[in-house]
Formats: structure tokens, sequence, C-alpha cells
């Protein structure tokens, strides 16, 4: 058996022959660090010639900043992905400099990806060219060595570190609504932000809450839980740079607001059974999903009947889902409609009820 010119019966490397993704070779052979198949036994210094064509050096696929890009940010870093794994990326292979004059940074190889990274020591310089220089010096783990490659790029030119512009609430408001969401405006495209830079916080720590982006000048931060006649704190920190790495103006920036009181009524967003629903079991429980906190849940407040008549149950209420549950003390009669009831009686927790009547559905049993 010859493998591109190896012959099998001399203990020589199958040349040309690649292991495959997961590392397999062919019978009798066994991949090794530069990715080739060699014949098992092989000393790990042999190799041969491949036939044909041979083994193609390693190629540059894809670089960043791009060849030729302007407005590249001052805090950027270079990167470089070669077509398959290669050798010898340090600082003396993969350089970077302006008008000849090198630049002072730290270079690293990922070998899981082929990606060599260069990262500057500082920030670069505005409105300046900078020239990238791979190679000589790199080759692939069968010495096969790359061509050199050169490209340039442009830094863009800064008019100045990002500001705040518009703010809600504005700072030391008082008597802000509670859902009220908290929302910032800049003066140019931020970067950084993130639940560690953009925060609120009250007496107890830190409020989740969701962010939501907009244009990359604006940033707003909802669905946080808060409560009447609080004082709350949102907080920006100096990771929020714009596209420069210039930081935010006066960073890290606090700013205070109090709620007022609780004008906005709460609503079910979930239930069950469902309204009209048909065919429901005839030991379900009957379950409502509030929007907020409640409070006075009760079997005087969430009621089941059947025709006029009030059907005997417990009721329990569930803070963490904010759930009210009716567990009937028998199962419901078969091929029955039944009507759910949620009186005024059930509010949040400044008393806003649900309902300023009561609020009826209903189902009907199966079998």
């Amino acid at each position: 058996m010859i493998l591109l010119g190896c012959e099998i019966e001399a203990p020589k490397s199958a040349c040309g022959v690649r292991c495959s993704a997961s590392g397999e070779c062919p019978e009798d052979y066994a991949c090794r660090l530069d990715g080739r198949c060699y014949l098992i036994g092989a000393p790990a210094e042999q190799s041969c010639v491949p036939a044909g064509d041979g083994d193609p050096p390693p190629r540059i696929v894809n670089v960043r900043p791009g060849r030729d890009e302007i407005a590249v940010a001052t805090n950027a870093f270079v990167s470089v992905v070669f077509s398959e794994g290669v050798a010898g990326v340090d600082a003396t292979t993969m350089r970077l400099a302006s008008s000849g004059i090198p630049v002072s940074a730290t270079v690293h190889y990922d070998t899981s990806g082929s990606l060599g990274t260069l990262v500057p020591s500082t920030p670069l310089r505005e409105s300046t060219v900078y020239e990238v220089s791979v190679g000589p010096g790199i080759s692939d783990y069968a010495n096969n060595p790359i061509e050199p490659v050169q490209w340039s790029f442009m830094t863009v030119t800064d008019l100045g570190p990002p500001e705040i512009t518009a703010m809600t609430p504005v700072d030391d408001a008082v008597g802000v609504d509670i859902t009220t969401p908290i929302s910032i405006r800049f003066s140019e495209a931020v970067e950084g932000i993130s639940p560690a830079s953009f925060y609120v916080t009250d007496a107890n720590g830190v409020v989740p809450g969701t962010i939501d982006f907009f244009p990359q000048n604006a940033v707003r931060l909802t669905s946080m839980t808060r409560t009447p006649y609080t004082t709350y704190t949102f907080h920006l920190t100096r990771a929020i740079v714009d596209s420069t790495g210039n930081p935010l103006v006066g960073a890290p920036l606090a700013f205070k607001f109090t709620t007022g009181a609780d004008t906005v009524a709460p609503t079910i967003i979930a239930q069950t059974p469902a309204p009209n629903d048909s065919n429901i079991p005839l030991s379900i429980s009957i379950s409502v999903r509030f929007s907020e906190p409640m409070i006075g849940a009760s079997a005087s407040t969430l009621i089941l009947d059947r025709a006029g008549t009030a059907i005997s149950g417990t009721v329990e209420y569930f803070p963490e889902t904010r759930v009210a549950r009716l567990t009937p003390s028998a199962p419901l009669m078969p091929h029955t409609a039944y009507a759910v009831k949620v009186t005024s009686g059930i509010t949040d927790t400044t008393g806003n009820p649900v309902t300023s009547g009561t609020i009826v559905w209903a189902f009907t049993t199966g079998t």
C-alpha cells in the first residue's frame, strides 16, 4: 500500500494525508501534532516528500482591521485567521508600526481557531495610518512557510468623549411613576453598556432589570420592579466608552430619583382554565397570574361558581409567581359550565384593585 509516495513497508510518514477533523487516519496510521497521518511506529523526526503538488502553504483567510479600512477605533486590536494551524506567531512575526516605528504590543495565538491576535500596549493615536506585517517566520506544522503579508489601516478622528444629553428620570426627581423606564441618551454612539456598567440600586442593593438598546446613542432599563416612595440610584461606569475608547464624561456617575404613589392598576396576564375552554378535567385547579405582587386573595375574592352557587374550595397565593390558585374541595361535575370570578378585593400592595367590579369568565368540564 502506498499513500502519496510513502511506502508502508518503510516506516515513513503518509505525506499529503491530513487527519480528519476528529483526528482519524487510515488503518495503521496515527495523527500527529502537525495535523497529518503518520505510519504507526515511524520515528518522531521522520518525514518524506509529498507526491504531486505536495502540501500547500498556509494562507491568511481573514484580517481585522481590514486592508485600507478607515475610522478604526483607537482601542482596536489586530486579528489574523490562518487557513490551518501554524507555528511561529509571536511579536517578531506579527508586527504593527506607524511610519516605520514599531508599536509595542502583545501577540497571542489561539490554536483552536488558528487565530493570531496583536493587542497594542496603549491606545492607538487618532487620525493615524498603521501598517501590519505578518511573516516571515510563520509556517504550518509541516514547515511550509507562509507568504509574508502587509496591509494598512487608519484610525478614526475623534472630536471628544461622549456625554449625557438627556435622561429620564432627571437627577433628584421626586414623585416618579413606578413604571417609568430609566433612559439615557448620549452625545454619540457608545460601547460597553452592560448590567455591570449601567444599573440601578436601592437600599438593599442592585435592582434587576432588562437593558433595551436603541440607536447606539440611547439605552433604556425596563422590567424593573419598583415600590412607591422609594429612593433609587442609577449608575454609569467608565466602561461606557465611544468608538475610540474615550470614557463617558464624569464617569463613574450616579443619579437619584424617588418614586411617588402607585396609581397603576394590576392586570391579569394568565388564566387557567382560559376563558371559554371546554373539556376541562374534573380535578382542575383554577389559577390566575397577575402583573405585579398582590394581596387579598381569598375564598371571597377568587370564586368558582356553578349556576350562581359558590363552589367550596381553598385559595392560596404564591408571591414568587404572583399566582392565586383555587382548589375545589371535590371534583367538579362532568359536562357542566362553571364561572370564575375575581373581585375588587384583590389589589396590588398599595391598594389598586385589579378591577373596579368583578371579572368573570366561564369554562366547561368534560367527562
